[in-house]
């Protein structure tokens, strides 16, 4: 709470207040038909029309936001700056809000009638409390004491017909709403941003529902037109202010490849324009070339150049356990260990399509299956047994890569201090591959 900071009362009180609430609203619905001969159907239509004005509102600032696409952006980047004016679509869109729902508020309040409405709105507020108390009990507080405080300044209205202090009474009622669903809102909107508007205009809907007789005591045409003026003015800076995103390192998009069965080790990098560090690993590679021996026939072109032969990392452990023929049919088991504990495994089959394919005892596919693939994550250095069944004495090729991340960085050039952007620590990406030839 402003100026008291944070309150704190026990989860006991929770559904006592709720009940407690519940009383009150009872109570307050009897006093106003008894005493203010208000129909018990005016007061259902009032909480209807309240949840439809509500729904009706938001569509429309929703609307408001979309027709102004430069604004999306904008919210992004002052996140992700954490820049000061982001406090400006905060206020606009809260100010929209608070706007609309007045105007149409006065509409219903001249139909039904002020009392009428505030009844109607305590009963939606009511049933939002019990839903609130039951789901998310640390946050009923919001609802809580303003809804208490609207009863009790009712009570007092309906008890006595010549109140000389009635705007000080609902003044001092609108307090705790003011106080509670103001910090709120304003988080509310800062957290869920203004693309998804429902529960920042529950909180304003509320606020301004339990004070709308204040409203109308105070004169709600002359709250309407400064809200607006105050919107689009904060909309204007919004539009105007544009944050300055600061240059955020990026990955680091370089692959070790180390191959088994030509002893040999590359370095590959995606078909982009290389800067001058990468320029220097590349030094002699004129354009992109597709390697379908290492990605497959489909593979997208990469930049490649030889690297040294790292021997901290380890080549996949594959051993053919057994090669055997089942009547008509190949089988072939094989044994697979990560001894670099890698946290990504991929397996493809090239050449045939196994009819049955297992691992460790557990079947994988048991139909024909052309173009077989494979990725396992967390395996670490488990023993990996497959096990597959061919039609036929087809000759394949199994392909096995180890990912792991992060690239043997003693073993590149130095990076320039001053290159933009900078890299991501530990990302790149080390491959360590072999392959099982069947013929």
């Amino acid at each position: 709470m402003p100026g008291l900071g944070i309150l704190h009362y026990s989860y006991a009180l929770v559904w006592p207040l709720t009940l407690l609430a519940s009383a009150l609203t009872v109570a307050a619905c009897i006093a106003g038909m008894r005493r203010a001969h208000i129909a018990g159907t005016d007061i259902i239509h009032a909480g209807f029309n309240f949840l439809f004005m509500g729904a009706f509102v938001t569509f429309l600032v929703h609307l408001g936001r979309e027709a102004l696409p430069g604004l999306g952006w904008r919210w992004h980047a002052a996140v992700l700056a954490d820049d000061e004016g982001i406090r400006w679509q905060v206020l606009a869109f809260a100010l929209l809000l608070g706007a609309g729902f007045i105007v149409v508020q006065r509409k219903l309040q001249a139909r039904l009638g002020a009392l009428c409405v505030l009844l109607g709105v305590i009963c939606v507020a009511t049933l939002a409390l019990v839903a609130v108390s039951w789901g998310a009990p640390g946050a009923s507080y919001l609802l809580a004491w303003p809804l208490l405080a609207a009863q009790a300044a009712l009570l007092v209205l309906l008890s006595k017909r010549d109140i000389r202090r009635r705007r000080m009474i609902l003044a001092l009622a609108a307090v705790p709403a003011a106080v509670l669903i103001l910090p709120a809102l304003r988080d509310s909107l800062a957290l869920l941003s203004p693309a998804w508007l429902v529960l920042p205009s529950a909180l304003v809907f509320t606020l301004l529902g339990l004070c709308g007789m204040l409203l109308l005591e105070t004169g709600a045409r002359f709250v309407v037109r400064p809200l607006l003026m105050a919107a689009a003015a904060s909309i204007g800076l919004a539009w105007v202010t544009v944050p300055h995103v600061p240059e955020m390192p990026a990955p680091n998009q370089l692959v070790y490849y180390k191959d088994t069965p030509t002893w040999r080790a590359f370095w590959l990098y995606p078909p982009v324009p290389l800067d001058p560090w990468t320029r220097s690993v590349f030094p002699n590679t004129m354009h992109p070339y597709q390697l379908p021996y290492l990605f497959g026939p489909n593979s997208k072109p990469v930049w490649y150049a030889a690297a040294p032969h790292n021997d901290g990392i380890a080549y996949p452990y594959l051993i053919i356990e057994k090669l055997a023929w089942i009547g008509d049919t190949k089988h072939v088991e094989f044994l697979l260990r990560s001894k670099n504990r890698a946290p990504h495994i991929s397996l493809r089959i090239d050449g045939a399509g196994p009819k049955r394919a297992s691992v460790n005892g557990r079947v994988l596919t048991d139909t024909d299956y052309l173009g077989w693939r494979m990725d396992l994550y967390g395996m670490e250095d488990q023993d990996l047994r497959f096990a597959f069944d061919f039609d036929g004495d087809p000759a394949f090729t199994v392909f096995i890569q180890e990912y792991l991340p992060g690239v043997p960085e003693r073993d590149l050039p130095p990076r320039p201090a001053g290159l933009r952007p900078t890299l991501l620590p530990l990302t790149g990406t080390t491959i360590s591959a072999d392959i099982l030839r069947v013929e």
